[in-house]
């Protein structure tokens, strides 16, 4: 189940617990963002491993067919052609020209993808790092009513400096933009999918206890 919102918590009505309740409001409106901002990381970085695994097929095709002499042979029948027909055969070269500049060219785009997808991807940890921080601060004031402000105003500054860090790692696309920003039911399903896998862990794991408890006496470490 997910958490609950700030109007759930049962605080009285003093300037106090008003500024309470507005913080966890911050909170859990932060939690939502840094996991949008997380799950479009992660998409823009399958897209980039996707386009870095399209030219590297292409890389191989291209170097297979320069061991073989395959890329040569066009080439060198190009220029011969060139020299036969004169003007006609120029137009020949270009295109034995963008052949061979794509086969040297494309294997340098190929560590460029995936490099971005690297940078997201690391980004996308950095922005469920904050999310999962913004959750602990939330389970802490639910819990302790009396939980201090300055400690909670100083941990929420420190998560926007994280959040603008992380920002400039790397750039998202509009159009990632676009699709997520319209798109806010993926993100709750997104979050509430991760918590439902846990219940069914949990539930797995009661089950798999009351099975092996006469067998094994251990506790309750797993992996």
């Amino acid at each position: 189940m997910m958490e609950t919102s700030n109007a759930e918590v049962n605080i009285p009505d003093t300037p106090e617990a008003k500024l309470r309740a507005s913080y966890y409001s911050l909170f859990h409106e932060m939690q939502f963002r840094c996991t949008k901002n997380a799950l479009m990381n992660y998409h823009q970085a399958e897209v980039y491993e996707q386009k870095g695994d399209i030219y590297k097929r292409v890389t191989t095709v291209f170097t297979a067919a320069s061991a073989t002499g395959v890329l040569a042979s066009i080439v060198q029948k190009g220029q011969m052609l060139a020299s036969k027909m004169g003007v006609a055969g120029l137009i020949v070269l270009p295109i034995c020209g963008a052949m061979q500049l794509v086969g040297s060219s494309t294997s340098e785009f190929v560590p460029s993808y995936y490099e971005r997808a690297r940078r997201h991807t690391c980004a996308a940890a950095g922005w469920m790092q904050v999310a999962e921080t913004a959750r602990t601060m939330q389970l802490w004031m639910k819990i302790d009513s009396t939980y201090d402000l300055q400690k909670v105003s100083i941990e929420y500054e420190q998560m926007l400096n994280r959040k603008e860090s992380i920002s400039k790692e790397v750039r998202i696309p509009r159009d990632t933009h676009k699709q997520f920003h319209g798109n806010t039911e993926t993100v709750y399903l997104a979050m509430a999918k991760r918590h439902n896998t846990y219940m069914e862990f949990l539930n797995l794991e009661a089950k798999n206890k009351s099975s092996i408890a006469q067998i094994d006496k251990g506790d309750d470490t797993y992996f």
